[in-house]
């Protein structure tokens, strides 16, 4: 979770740093992962969802991505029940099928509860269409030899990585979310962002399942090794520079 956390904040570098109405984005965005992963399980997210995104639809226009976000997890968890349950009817009846996509309805009209209404949705969708947005950087597309680029790509190269080992199944929901922000990013830089938030959510899972094979193995062989000096000084000394990296970097340092 650590690590995730650090991820986070290293791939949104490039698109960070300003204050502006888009962190209130970010912080739902955030909201709206916690909300999608425990729906399947629980019903009081369809409770406080609704409330975040008509928050979100007044303070930013990115409440769309949170909307993508759920339509996400609504098709990904249809899918993996439908598959499991051997058909729609069966996975209808086990439950749990329409409730991420009632949270996508309630958030959707959440959105209405705003000076413009149900006009705001079709005004947001098509202001990335302005052709004055073409002057601005993080509007255009991302290439690999920007920072922005390198660091996306980069964390594609992880996610390989991390799915070639095998070591957790892929959910549906995790391609979703991976192919829908994964094209979204090339298109244009300050969708980074989002995959800022959306990468680390899901690598985190295959990657803590790599960990645990590594730390099964290390166990094994430890138990026939004498322990080793000074590992608990190696830790502390780590985590001191990360920690003083990351104050280094921010930018209320500066």
């Amino acid at each position: 979770a650590v690590v995730a956390g650090v991820a986070t904040y290293v791939l949104s570098l490039p698109v960070t740093g300003t204050i502006r109405p888009q962190l209130f984005g970010e912080l739902a965005f955030a909201l709206t992962l916690v909300a999608a992963s425990q729906l399947p399980a629980r019903r009081l997210p369809l409770l406080w969802l609704p409330l975040v995104f008509i928050l979100w639809a007044n303070l930013h226009g990115s409440f769309l991505m949170g909307l993508l976000v759920l339509g996400c997890f609504a098709a990904g968890h249809t899918w993996t029940t439908c598959r499991a349950a051997g058909g729609i009817g069966a996975a209808w009846r086990a439950g749990g099928v329409g409730r991420p996509w009632l949270a996508l309805v309630l958030a959707a009209m959440a959105t209405w509860v705003n000076p413009l209404g149900v006009q705001l949705l079709p005004a947001v969708a098509g202001f990335a269409g302005n052709t004055s947005l073409a002057a601005i950087s993080e509007w255009r597309a991302m290439t690999l030899g920007s920072l922005s680029g390198g660091l996306f790509f980069s964390s594609l190269v992880v996610t390989a990585v991390l799915l070639a080992r095998r070591l957790r199944r892929i959910e549906a929901t995790e391609v979703l979310l991976l192919l829908v922000f994964g094209l979204l990013c090339l298109t244009a830089i300050r969708m980074l962002i989002w995959w800022a938030l959306v990468w680390p959510w899901v690598a985190a899972r295959h990657a803590a399942a790599l960990w645990e094979s590594v730390r099964s193995k290390q166990t094994a062989d430890a138990s026939k090794e004498p322990a080793s000096a000074g590992a608990a000084q190696k830790r502390l000394l780590v985590a001191v520079v990360i920690v003083v990296l990351t104050v280094w970097w921010s930018p209320p340092t500066f």
